[in-house]
């Protein structure tokens, strides 16, 4: 029997989470016999030499993501893949149009950010122009991906897709193998109990107010913070923490590959994130066993702290409430979820069960039903 042709399509090699997902796609379901290819319209990134794109990788050699478009209708044409799903809003936009040049392929579209996030932090065109050139490209779309319930709430609202075409799947956990040990230079930020967080440096995170939140806790001279991440907003941070007198209770190491050790040593994970897609970084904190403080910002935190059963929500902007709980947090007196709660969360977000789900979503967007129900017009 002839192998159903599938290609996972995203922007470029970067190494952020949804290239890393689209990665983990692919490989799941060639492992389960698809004819699989991951097309990308720009051969950069981190992920270039990754053993999945040596394997299955497809270069559209586009100069850019967004004028990619008549390389991606040649590929369509001649590769002829059954459907094709795309992964970042460029890649989607792409795709859409592209179907329209090639209208025997399926199409299924996955979404990892938060659609409904403050306007000026939107991509380009939704900040300019809204969702409705969007909403009319999608209108074919044969089944859709978000990766938390919130989340697939807001592709059902912004971009009009009926919810029987609508999976949530979640974001898989990182089971990976990994040393415990970390570099030398970073074993005397540990010399004291340490609150860690980590993301890039920039203003979605909003390290700012939760800098000002660790100074008003008055945990600064018994405490470090520790975030780790790089961006734009380092030297404003480094200005903030020198006009706290912070310097020896905040400090930000630049980035590094993996946070789990570093989370085997913390007494605590903080996120004061004005909004999210789904932070893993809060699952991993949650397998280290340490107590974690977080915004309730959609989308994800809540998801994931089970409605601040297994860490401490706080409204987002209240930074006094998120002061308080950072106290209480390094005093014991936070939320105490048992080890069974927290496994029975953990199992959710698992690899086995994503690439099962992955798979019957896949199987969805292939079956008769799922064509016959496409809303072209």
């Amino acid at each position: 029997m002839e192998k159903r042709k599938i290609s996972v399509f995203i922007p470029s090699l970067a190494g952020g989470g949804a290239e890393r997902i689209a990665i983990f796609v692919t490989d799941t379901l060639d492992k389960a016999g698809y004819d699989v290819e991951l097309v990308y319209a720009r051969n950069r990134g981190a992920l270039a030499e990754h053993s999945t794109v040596k394997t299955l990788g497809v270069s559209l050699e586009a100069a850019n993501e967004m004028v990619c478009l008549p390389q991606l209708v040649r590929y369509l044409r001649q590769r002829k893949p059954e459907l094709v799903i795309a992964m970042i809003h460029s890649a989607k936009i792409m795709a859409g149009l592209a179907r329209y040049f090639a209208p025997q392929t399926r199409l299924a579209i996955s979404v990892h950010v938060n659609l409904l996030a403050p306007r000026r932090y939107r991509f380009w065109l939704r900040r300019f122009f809204g969702f409705g050139f969007e909403r009319h490209l999608y209108r074919h779309v044969v089944g859709t991906h978000a990766v938390s319930h919130e989340l697939e709430e807001q592709v059902i609202r912004c971009f009009g897709i009926p919810p029987q075409k609508s999976f949530m799947i979640y974001n898989p956990i990182n089971e990976n193998e990994y040393s415990s040990t970390i570099p030398a230079e970073h074993m005397p930020l540990f010399d004291r109990p340490v609150i860690l967080s980590a993301g890039r440096l920039v203003p979605q995170k909003d390290h700012a107010a939760m800098i000002r939140s660790f100074a008003a806790s008055g945990l600064a001279g018994s405490c470090r913070l520790v975030i780790f991440g790089e961006g734009p907003l380092r030297p404003k941070l480094e200005k903030q923490i020198h006009d706290l007198k912070l310097e020896a209770a905040v400090v930000m190491p630049g980035h590094v590959p993996d946070i789990r050790p570093y989370l085997d040593k913390a007494c605590g994970y903080a996120l004061s994130s004005r909004f999210e897609g789904l932070p893993l970084v809060l699952l991993e904190a949650l397998r280290a066993g340490i107590p974690i403080v977080s915004y309730a910002c959609l989308c994800g935190p809540a998801e994931i702290l089970a409605n601040g059963k297994l860490g401490c929500l706080i409204e987002p902007g209240d930074e006094a409430g998120f002061a308080r709980a950072l106290r209480e947090m390094m005093d014991g007196h936070g939320p105490k979820p048992s080890a069974e709660e927290i496994n029975e969360q953990l199992l959710k977000f698992s690899p086995d069960t994503i690439r099962a789900q992955y798979i019957a979503f896949v199987e969805h967007c292939l079956s008769p039903a799922a064509r016959r129900n496409s809303f072209d017009k």
